[in-house]
């Protein structure tokens, strides 16, 4: 691992990704825990996504090998992960599995879309999105890499971001992130 002074910082880099498209998300349907498998399209996007990161660490002077590559146990998640990391020319099934980036469970509601949700709960989902965003941020700042001894880190998981695909996070100039 670089060490400054030798033309690198010791900032910690992450690199999130969000794992491929199920035919649950092509339906609309919440998965939450139920371990489902990527769709063709999900394959597909995994690949483009291991393209993408190619370029960023290309772009950045950065090596693949260099990172630590965390994952859901989700099966939807193991296998982004591995199609990224072939697409990256490193072995597929060598990462981490990290029970904490588990999507959050729904319960009953697995399996059924938004609509078919309010119908049955009216009202319900303006409060459960509410205490939602705020578990969200509070595992985001749990699993930050700036608390890991490992300050590269690529993770594939569940949570969409705006833009989707990878998304990379540095710490503010302040030290926060």
């Amino acid at each position: 691992m670089p060490q400054i002074g030798d033309g690198e910082t010791s900032m910690s880099v992450l690199y999130y990704v969000r794992h491929g498209e199920t035919d649950f998300n092509s339906q609309g349907r919440l998965q939450g825990r139920r371990d489902t498998v990527l769709n063709a399209h999900g394959r597909r996007q995994a690949a483009e996504c291991g393209v993408l990161l190619h370029d960023l660490f290309a772009r950045e002077r950065r090596q693949p090998q260099d990172f630590k590559y965390v994952s859901s146990p989700l099966k939807r998640a193991r296998k982004t992960m591995e199609i990224v990391r072939a697409s990256l020319g490193l072995e597929p099934h060598d990462y981490e599995i990290d029970a904490r980036l588990i999507e959050i469970a729904y319960g009953e509601w697995e399996g059924l879309t938004l609509p078919e949700i309010e119908t049955r709960n009216a009202g319900i989902l303006t409060a459960t999105r509410a205490r939602q965003m705020g578990l969200r941020a509070a595992r985001r700042r749990e699993l930050s890499p700036a608390r890991d001894a490992d300050r590269r880190v690529v993770s594939l998981a569940h949570e969409r971001h705006r833009g989707g695909g990878a998304w990379r996070r540095r710490p503010r100039v302040d030290g926060a992130v």
